[in-house]
């Protein structure tokens, strides 16, 4: 799946994602004990999402809402950005699971095809 946004939109709506297992089966997420989202640029360098929303109240079917900060743009180059989930389970301070989901690939373009 693939988002389109533009250089400085603040999106309202969340991205929904929907994270399978090998099978190709709803992933059961609840045994996680932490899920962090991650969004990187086109010159692979991590943006700052502070202030992001995430629903996880359906991470049982492996459904997760993420949704941008709101009052200001993540978008500030165009390009090829990537959100990714990061899930992880913690047991007396030592990290026993980590996982990955695939990359939601986000394009970003300029309005007009301007830079701005």
């Amino acid at each position: 799946m693939i988002s389109q946004y533009w250089i400085d939109q603040i999106p309202a709506r969340p991205i929904v994602i929907d994270i399978k297992d090998s099978s190709g089966a709803a992933a059961n997420l609840a045994g996680y004990t932490t899920i962090t989202p991650y969004l990187i640029n086109e010159r692979n360098q991590e943006v700052d999402i502070t202030g992001y929303s995430l629903d996880i109240s359906q991470r049982a079917t492996g459904r997760i809402l993420f949704t941008f900060p709101q009052g200001r743009s993540v978008f500030e180059d165009p390009g090829d950005y990537l959100l990714q989930i990061e899930l992880k389970t913690v047991s007396n301070n030592t990290t026993t699971n980590l996982d990955f989901t695939t990359a939601h690939r986000i394009v970003v373009k300029a309005l007009g095809g301007v830079n701005r």
